[in-house]
């Protein structure tokens, strides 16, 4: 049973390929798929020449480093949204801290005002009882 780790560089040496079965070729790897109750079947994994697979190598991690950059400038915009939103919370906080101030101060007044006319009621009501 081949290997992995026997597969490309130990076929260059020609005693080494001409051991494989011909459905491998020079480069290729054999694994074998088992369906239940058929006996195991060999596929061939396609072979890549070395500069392919260092060509795919450094493209997977140019998409990785576009991927982590792509990654940290969503996490800035969402750390600069975040603090737009809490700048906005914090100003309308004040404003109904203020809205509720003034509305305070006048239900002050009111009441006051209140307090006023029901004592002037009572004088007025005592007055008409003594007449």
């Amino acid at each position: 049973v081949e290997t992995a780790a026997a597969g490309p560089r130990r076929a260059r040496d020609p005693a080494v390929a001409a051991s494989r079965p011909a459905s491998c070729g020079p480069y290729g790897f054999r694994w074998p798929f088992t369906v239940i109750g058929t006996p195991p079947q060999w596929h061939t994994i396609p072979a890549m020449s070395s500069p392919e697979v260092q060509r795919r190598l450094r493209q997977q991690g140019a998409d990785v480093e576009s991927l982590y950059e792509i990654s940290s400038r969503i996490e800035g915009q969402l750390a600069q949204l975040a603090q737009e939103t809490n700048a906005r919370f914090d100003a309308v906080d004040t404003q109904f801290d203020g809205v509720n101030s003034r509305l305070e101060a006048q239900q002050q007044r009111s009441d006051a005002r209140f307090d006023a006319l029901e004592s002037t009621l009572a004088r007025i009501l005592e007055r008409l009882d003594r007449d």
